[in-house]
């Protein structure tokens, strides 16, 4: 797993992916597309008036059909630092969503014997978000 940020004029970006060496089994496929399908579903949700809670909602959605667990937040505000101001994406953030906002939308799944994570920042348009990353979204294997 990987986790790598980078800063430009003291604003922070996070990018996180998980790499198999080898073929990846059963359930590390099923984890990504878990993971993908959370994480698209709340790109899709986050835009200008929408609470946090409402995208929480969303990958909760897309995600529980999977039958993994994951009860943490599945964002956070990001920004002067890499975490700037407590702002998240859990059932009880009723906090409404602006244009420039920007958020680290993470999916960390942490199991006993096995752990995979995805994720990306991205900034709030006026209809939407834009990623700041243009890395692949694909599950990623080193043969």
């Amino acid at each position: 797993n990987f986790e790598i940020g980078a800063f430009r004029h003291r604003y922070a970006c996070a990018l996180s992916r998980t790499v198999f060496l080898g073929e990846p089994t059963a359930r590390a496929r099923h984890l990504h597309q878990a993971a993908l399908d959370g994480f698209l579903a709340q790109v899709e949700t986050i835009r200008p008036g929408v609470r946090c809670s409402e995208v929480s909602q969303a990958f909760q959605r897309a995600f529980k059909p999977y039958g993994v667990r994951k009860e943490s937040r599945s964002g956070y505000s990001i920004g002067l630092g890499w975490v700037d101001g407590g702002v998240s994406f859990q059932v009880d953030d009723e906090t409404v969503i602006e244009p420039n906002m920007t958020f680290h939308v993470l999916i960390g799944i942490f199991e006993k014997d096995d752990g995979y994570i995805f994720s990306e920042t991205v900034r709030v348009t006026e209809n939407g978000v834009k990623s700041l990353s243009s890395m692949s979204r694909d599950l990623l294997v080193n043969y």
